[in-house]
């Protein structure tokens, strides 16, 4: 799949540092339908992603309706010949004078992914809906980064998804519609009426795992079976694995394998607001992993534990107790038996 930074660095290292007229550089990165290439000016090295849309029908109103906002400009150009193509109407995206290449990038390499994994589909739609995501996360943007618990739990819940596509190299990536933990469900992976719950955990910060309600650790008809999957941690600036390693190795695996998960999960993590670029700063290293089975004798609390008028009850369990519901944490992985 073309990374759209690699391609953008191919055409500058074209560029001669002596011209003093601007020459603009071009690489078409899909050849198929929808025609894709970048640009670079040679001068301002400012960059742009023209899309061939010589065969849509959209009118000016409806051009006019695609989500902008500050650093990019969305522009329809005729262009008599642009590459190796001759008289065609493109869909140009710029990126604006100073702003942020790492950004525009991201973006690019969203609607790139976007389009090329949805050919089948038509092109507004989805071209509006991945410009809107990113629209809406500039609008929404936390005011900071994750902290470093909610860090530490993201980190855990990637840790069992990469180990899945590791211990299951042959199978589709159905982990990807097993995770549930960013949609907010009170389970992270739920397959075949098994939950998995994975907490992470560093000693230096606490011994116990957080439960978030009477109703996390429930068996109900959904989920009969239910394990929790705790990782201990090491957290350093220097050493270990950062959000944004383990993401990309992901985004790797899932190249060689779907690359149309990447997509579904990218898309997930812009809902989430998280750009994987901004954690590189703390670092996991996993000490151990434990499972444990979840049954009625496991020390939990359970709505009909707690008196009239009380609930959304968040509690500690202190793992030390927990001996005897102790289960190999490979077998967890089995969650619906590698398929």
């Amino acid at each position: 799949m073309t990374k759209v930074t690699v391609a953008f660095n191919e055409l500058l290292t074209q560029i001669n540092p002596s011209e003093s007229e601007a020459i603009y550089k071009l690489k078409t990165i899909h050849f198929k339908k929808p025609c894709i290439m970048i640009g670079v000016d040679s001068l301002t090295k400012e960059r742009r992603l023209y899309i061939d849309i010589t065969k849509e029908n959209w009118p000016k109103d409806k051009m006019k309706t695609f989500p902008k906002w500050r650093g990019l400009t969305v522009k329809e150009e005729f262009h008599k010949k642009i590459g190796p193509l001759k008289e065609k109407k493109m869909l140009v995206l710029y990126q604006e004078p100073d702003q942020s290449i790492e950004i525009f990038d991201n973006v690019m390499q969203s609607v790139y992914d976007n389009i090329i994994h949805n050919l089948e589909e038509d092109l507004f739609s989805t071209l509006y809906t991945v410009l809107d995501q990113w629209k809406n996360f500039f609008m929404r943007k936390r005011d900071g980064k994750l902290t470093i618990e909610e860090q530490m739990g993201l980190y855990g819940e990637l840790y069992f998804f990469r180990a899945w596509l590791n211990k299951f190299p042959d199978a589709p990536p159905t982990i990807m519609d097993y995770w549930k933990g960013p949609l907010m469900n009170r389970i992270d992976y739920v397959a075949a009426k098994t939950g998995i719950e994975i907490k992470t955990i560093c000693p230096k910060i606490r011994e116990d795992i957080r439960i978030s309600s009477e109703r996390q650790l429930e068996l109900t008809p959904i989920i009969k079976n239910l394990y929790l999957y705790v990782l201990r941690v090491e957290i350093s600036d220097t050493e270990g694995e950062d959000l944004f390693n383990i993401l990309t190795d992901i985004i790797n695996i899932l190249s060689t394998r779907a690359p149309s998960t990447i997509v579904s999960l990218e898309n997930l993590l812009l809902e989430l607001r998280i750009i994987k670029e901004d954690y590189t700063e703390n670092k996991f290293s996993v000490l151990e992993d434990v499972a444990y089975k979840v049954d009625d004798d496991f020390p939990k609390l359970s709505p009909n534990m707690l008196p009239k008028g009380v609930s959304y009850v968040s509690y500690s369990v202190d793992l030390s107790h927990c001996e005897e519901f102790k289960v190999n944490s490979q077998d967890v992985y089995y969650l619906n038996n590698g398929r």
